[in-house]
This record gives C-alpha cells, sequence and structure tokens, in this order.
C-alpha cells in the first residue's frame, strides 16, 4: 500500500490565461502577452527519500536525523532568482516561472515574490540557501489506512541551496513529471556570496537530495520517550509562497520506528558480553536453560561529527554468549523472529545471524530475506559460541532498520540443573537437594527440568546416576530432558 495519506489526487490542467489563482496578498510581474500558457513547476517530496533515518544525541538531546529529497514532476522549471539588494543578511527572492503563446514558439517569463537567500553556514553547507522549503514531523500513529495523529514534534523550516541533484525516478507518491527534462544539469550550485547573480532551481524531471548528514536534517524527538511505530512527515513549502502546478502533493508521510537500546545493551562485542554475569538480569551472557530473549532491537546511530566526504557510519550489533554443554542434536538451534510490540510476527526489515566460536571467529551463517533466521546446532561440538545479530545493510528504512525481534534458543542445557552454563560436579551437589531425602528445600532450584534424565518425571536417585555416569565415567547425557508437566 502507497502511503500518500490521499493528499496527492485530482488532474492538473495548464493555466491559459493571466487571471492565475494567486495566494492573498500576492503580486506578479509579467513579460509576454496577454494570452500564453503557463508552464508551472510542480515540487514535490520523494517518499522513497524518506527511508534513510539515524538517531543521533547531542548535547543531552536526541534526534532522529533523515535524509529528503524535492522532485519537480510539473510543467516548469523551479526557479528563483534574487530581487533586490541585502538588508540584514538577508536578500528578497523571487520566482520565475515560463509562459509559451498559443503558437508555441516563444517563451516569456512571470514573477512572483517568494522567500528570501541567506547565507547557511552548518555542516556540509557554507552557501546560500532559499529559506524555508521543508518543514520534518513526527506525528502519531494508528494505523496504515487510518490518518495521522497529534503532531509529537517537528523540526525547523529549513531552506535549500536548490540544484539538479539527480535526475527523478518516478516515485510513488510524486508520480510521472509532466513537462520536458534537460539533457543537460541546468542548476549546478549555489554561490557562497549572497551578493553575486545567480538563481537556484530544480529542472523538471530533477531532484534535489539533502542527506541526513548535512545541518538542520533532524527533528528532536526528546518529548517521544518510548520506543514505537509513527508517520515520519516531510512537508515541501510550509509557508505555501511557491506559485505551482498543484499543491496536492507537497506532503508525503511513511511509518517508521523510532527503537531505543533495549535492556541488554551495551552488547556490541564479543568482549562486552564477556563481562556480563551468566544468566544475570539483562545479560546478553544467558544460561543454558534460556529459551526465549524478548524485546531486543536492532537500531542505527549518527556517529559524531565527521568531514563531509567521509562520514563513517556503524549500525548496532547485538551478541549473546551461549554454552553447549555437549554436542548438539537435530531439535537445537538458536533463531531469531522479527515481532512487533506486542510480541506478534511481522515483516518489517532484514535481520542477519550468525554463529561464531569462542574467538569469535565465524562458523555459520543466516541471511534469508524471511521474517526469521535460523541456525540448526545438530553436530555442533560442546563448547562456547557467541550469535551475533545485525541489520544487513544501513540504508535499509527506518521500518527496516531499527528492529524489534526475539531471540529463541534451543540448546542441549539437559544436566546444566543450577543453569549456570557448564555441567559440573555443582550440578550434581543442586541435584541431590531434588529428591527425599534430603536436607535441602526439594524442588526449590533453578532450571529444574535440566535434572530430569532419565525417562520418568521424577528426579531422584536415577537421575543423580546419569549424571555421576556423565561427570567421572564417561557416560552419556540424554539429548534432551524428559518434558514433564
Amino acid at each position: 500500500m502507497q502511503i500518500c495519506q490521499l493528499l496527492k489526487g485530482g488532474s492538473v490542467t495548464l493555466v491559459l490565461s493571466l487571471l492565475l489563482p494567486l495566494r492573498s496578498g500576492r503580486s506578479q510581474e509579467i513579460e509576454g502577452p496577454s494570452l500564453c500558457q503557463e508552464l508551472r513547476p510542480d515540487p514535490c517530496p520523494v517518499k522513497d527519500r524518506l527511508y534513510e533515518t539515524y538517531l543521533w544525541s547531542d548535547a543531552g538531546h536526541t534526534y532522529l536525523r533523515l535524509s529528503n529529497a524535492i522532485a519537480n514532476v510539473g510543467y516548469g522549471q523551479l526557479y528563483f532568482e534574487p530581487s533586490g539588494p541585502v538588508q540584514s543578511g538577508k536578500r528578497p527572492v523571487r520566482q520565475r516561472t515560463q509562459c509559451v503563446t498559443v503558437d508555441g514558439d516563444t517563451l516569456y517569463k512571470y514573477y512572483y515574490p517568494a522567500q528570501e537567500f541567506e547565507y547557511h553556514a552548518g555542516q556540509c553547507h557554507g552557501h546560500i540557501h532559499l529559506g524555508k522549503i521543508a518543514m520534518y514531523s513526527i506525528r502519531a500513529y494508528d494505523s496504515l489506512s487510518a490518518p495521522p495523529g497529534v503532531t509529537l514534534a517537528s523540526g525547523l523550516k529549513v531552506g535549500f541551496c536548490l540544484v539538479n541533484g539527480n535526475r527523478y525516478q518516478q516515485d510513488a507518491c510524486c508520480g510521472p513529471y509532466q513537462g520536458t527534462q534537460p539533457s543537460n544539469n541546468v542548476f549546478l550550485g549555489c554561490p557562497e556570496d549572497i551578493n553575486a547573480s545567480f538563481n537556484e532551481g530544480i529542472s523538471v524531471g530533477w531532484q534535489d537530495e539533502y542527506g541526513y548528514f548535512l545541518a538542520d536534517q533532524w527533528i528532536n524527538i526528546d518529548s517521544i520517550q518510548s520506543s514505537g511505530r509513527y508517520w515520519l512527515e516531510s512537508v515541501v513549502d510550509p509557508d505555501k509562497f511557491i506559485v505551482q502546478a498543484s499543491s496536492a502533493n507537497d506532503t508525503v508521510r511513511i511509518p517508521v520506528f523510532i527503537v531505543y537500546k533495549d535492556l541488554y545493551e551495551p552488547n556490541d562485542s564479543k568482549g562486552a558480553v564477556d563481562a556480563m554475569p551468566i544468566g544475570g538480569v539483562n545479560s546478553s551472557n544467558l544460561r543454558t536453560c534460556q529459551t526465549i530473549v524478548d524485546n531486543l532491537t536492532i537500531h542505527r546511530e549518527f556517529p559524531p561529527e565527521q568531514p563531509c566526504n567521509n562520514l563513517v557510519f556503524g549500525g548496532d550489533v547485538d551478541y549473546f554468549k551461549i554454552y553447549l554443554p555437549r554436542t548438539g542434536g537435530p531439535g537445537h538451534s538458536v533463531a531469531i523472529r522479527f515481532t512487533d510490540l506486542s510480541g506478534t510476527a511481522f515483516k518489517d526489515g532484514n535481520l542477519d545471524m550468525e554463529l561464531r566460536d569462542s574467538n569469535d571467529g565465524f562458523v555459520l551463517g543466516s541471511y534469508s530475506p524471511d521474517d526469521s533466521e535460523v541456525i540448526s546446532l545438530d553436530g555442533r561440538p560442546a563448547g562456547t559460541y557467541y550469535v551475533k545479530v545485525y541489520g544487513r545493510t544501513m540504508s535499509e528504512p527506518v521500518a527496516n532498520s531499527n528492529f524489534y525481534y526475539r531471540l529463541e534458543l534451543s540448546l542441549p542445557a539437559c544436566g546444566d540443573v543450577n543453569g549456570d552454563g557448564t555441567i559440573n560436579t555443582a550440578d550434581l551437589i543442586v541435584l541431590n537437594c531434588c529428591y527425599p531425602p534430603n536436607t535441602c528445600n526439594s524442588r526449590n532450584v533453578p532450571c529444574l527440568t535440566n535434572a530430569r534424565l532419565d525417562a520418568d518425571c521424577d528426579v531422584d536417585c536415577d537421575d543423580r546416576y546419569i549424571l555421576e555416569q556423565y561427570l567421572f565415567y564417561g557416560g552419556q547425557l540424554p539429548t534432551a530432558c524428559t518434558s514433564c508437566p
């Protein structure tokens, strides 16, 4: 389902007279005949470009950084030029549109007052911008089919150096361009001197792009306290100063996840996990009896400030340490499943998983495009392993890179009675407390199911005998303990 939120619709027709619909207080200067066909632009935020975001923390604040693009899908150039001298560091602007006579052989021009040009000194800028060309917001989300809720956070009304960045590839919400795409790049760049003679704009069939690494490409989300799904909204021309063919496609929205770090962080490396206590609260150093670790996330964060042409991004990686007390059997595996906030499975991204050895060397990997990844432990020798989970690429959409997932474990833990990740004499001591006569609290031990070593549901001397044979005489433990109510 395309998410344009019903903002694009209706046909667009060319204006065939000078009785042009202008907004209140607007005026126009005219060069040309009294009857002509005006070629108006149609700027539109490109939906597909929104799907590139990072969480970023700076000076105690949290931001959602995002990419954006504006395409011109109209009939004529989106064209701006200075209309007066600099005043208080800003320069007035007028928009120019073109007009062709009925016989189609002569182009003439209309001029409309617009915003202001100003120098932007922010990161990776350092040139003249047209002010207030776009605005970004986070809005409450109910469902794909429901209208957006209240605005929860908004960015600044940002300005840009408007140029022909790339040829426009048809977007689901902007649709096809209407006019003639020039074969050469008309708008090449923006000056540093605001007093210079220059113009800025976007040709028909071209788009200008603004990466997440640029200054002001962010929304402060301090007011959004919990992870969840929201609408990310991009609006072109928020103050409605552009004279255009249609304003029906000025706004586009996509559903996004805002995902903060899960409780098992920081677990981005083998070393970080090794330092955690086995089976501790929110520890990624897992006990053999654990079967599900839920509410996990893979998130992305924007790195510290770096040179504009040397940005290095590292996505979140999760490590989990597991122990196989003996060779894995056919029913033993590790798996991850995509889940939403309620635990319901859905495909909303692409995570991959690897099994690593005790030195963090590669053993096996699972890289499917499906909702889950599974690695079998059948035949895998006893020992320590690590499970590594990560996003396939860092260019995945927000909803495809800030993931909720669940880790599911089926390990040969039978015999690890105390659940510390190893099978040794400590388990034998605990097992002695599991059957009468005894002097300790019968059956009040962790991971009691790992003590059912024979075929019945009682924990007794027969189970102790099996464990003793394994520990001292080379005996075998069952592949799985007896499952009992």
